[in-house]
């Protein structure tokens, strides 16, 4: 049975079921990186909303993104700003009968790099974690550069 499957069975028999989506940033750069935006265009945040202003030092800060229903996407995008200047833009958008998709993109700055990994793609609650990092150091596997499925 597929996750899409298993949801809409569970829905049928009146569980109430929502979707989530976890965003976990991990700083592992030298940078201190701001929030300049944070915005959902689907669901709404669960816990701690990312707030503007806010300064992510080393470390990994995680946010969940919660869909309205079963049947509701999520998605949003989170923009940081480094110190050193440049921008770092961290997007994804799921629904249920689609696959989960997240984006990266690094502008402005040839002294980071973004790089991300997906988790429980199949589940009801897949999770994505942005790597930033200093360049020079051994690049991650997966940079990102463009949309794709995770």
């Amino acid at each position: 049975m597929t996750g899409r499957e298993e949801r809409m069975l569970k829905a049928s028999q009146g569980m109430v079921i929502t979707i989530t989506i976890t965003i976990t940033i991990l700083n592992s750069s030298s940078a201190e990186l701001e929030i300049q935006a944070a915005e959902l265009t689907g669901g709404n945040w669960s816990g701690t909303a990312p707030v503007a202003g806010t300064v992510l030092a080393a470390g990994s800060t995680s946010y969940i993104n919660v869909g309205a229903s079963i049947s509701a996407g999520v998605g949003g995008i989170i923009t940081l700003i480094p110190a050193s200047g440049g921008s770092i833009s961290m997007s994804w958008n799921w629904t249920p009968t689609n696959p989960a998709i997240a984006y990266g993109v690094v502008s402005g700055t040839s002294t980071i790099l973004l790089s991300y990994s997906a988790a429980n793609a199949s589940t009801y609650s897949p999770m994505v974690t942005y790597v930033i990092s200093d360049a020079g150091v051994a690049e991650q596997p997966e940079m990102v550069h463009a949309k794709r499925p995770i």
